[in-house]
């Protein structure tokens, strides 16, 4: 819920954000964008931007005019050609958020056999951990956005804003 108390929104297997005002009987402002199903949504503690992740993208809108402002991961598309009959397409490395921060400013994701802070409003990452072998589970990232912890084979409590 935002804070002003009116506004919530929602994401579904339909891939679409909806933007609803809870103090009318007016329907839904509907997002398109997603190219698979929703698994959060999340309105920042200011009330001005929505989060949105499916399994592989971070989506992030403009609440008030319901405007896509970046999708993350920007991988561009990779080809490869082998001869002249070869054409191996988008070899971009797995992509999973993870959790996004309460202030909505960082994510954790796994990318590839990293796993990563991902400043949202600077597309800037930070590795966390390195593994091929390690998969992560219930991350995340304290009130204060200082400190992240999760856990694999064993707990790991990192600090966000330390060197690498």
């Amino acid at each position: 819920m935002a804070p002003d108390g009116k506004t919530v929104v929602s994401g579904s297997g339909d891939r679409m954000v909806r933007i609803w005002n809870i103090s009318s009987n007016q329907r839904p402002q509907m997002l398109k964008g997603h190219s698979s199903d929703i698994g959060k949504v999340e309105i920042s503690f200011d009330g001005k931007t929505i989060i949105s992740r499916s399994y592989d993208e971070i989506k992030i809108w403009d609440l008030a005019t319901g405007k896509l402002k970046v999708t993350l991961p920007n991988f561009s598309p990779m080809e490869i050609e082998i001869g002249d009959s070869i054409l191996i397409e988008d070899n971009s490395p797995y992509f999973q958020t993870l959790t996004i921060s309460p202030d909505g400013k960082t994510a954790l994701v796994n990318l590839g056999s990293k796993f990563l802070a991902w400043d949202l409003a600077t597309n800037q990452q930070k590795v966390l951990q390195t593994s091929w072998f390690n998969h992560f589970y219930s991350p995340r990232i304290s009130l204060d956005g200082q400190t992240a912890v999760t856990t694999s084979y064993r707990t790991h409590l990192v600090s966000l804003h330390s060197p690498v």
